[in-house]
């Protein structure tokens, strides 16, 4: 690719990992220049960035499982014994 594709592509993808969050070299306070980047920077920027935010994304799916798991063990509490909860609420209330 042309140093001006590249230089795009870089600040593209830096702008999105930092914004992300993502940690690594490309994505720090003083990450490496993306002027005159060279094609094999470029390819292992873009697979840095393709496996931090597939981490990324995978954490946050287990994430979601386990509230949706916490949220349907809430939902049965809550339906086998919403006499106890009522009485609770209106007891902690006075």
């Amino acid at each position: 690719g042309s140093k001006a594709t590249n230089q795009a592509v870089a600040r593209m993808l830096r702008e999105s990992g930092k914004k992300l969050g993502l940690g690594g070299r490309w994505w720090t306070s003083q990450p490496p220049k993306v002027v005159g980047m060279r094609d094999d920077d470029l390819e292992s920027m873009a697979r840095s960035y393709c496996k931090s935010v597939e981490v990324k994304v995978g954490r946050q799916k287990e994430e979601v499982k386990e509230l949706e798991a916490f949220c349907s063990y809430l939902e049965r509490r809550v339906i086998a014994s919403p006499a106890k909860i009522t009485a609770s609420a209106s007891s902690s209330s006075s």
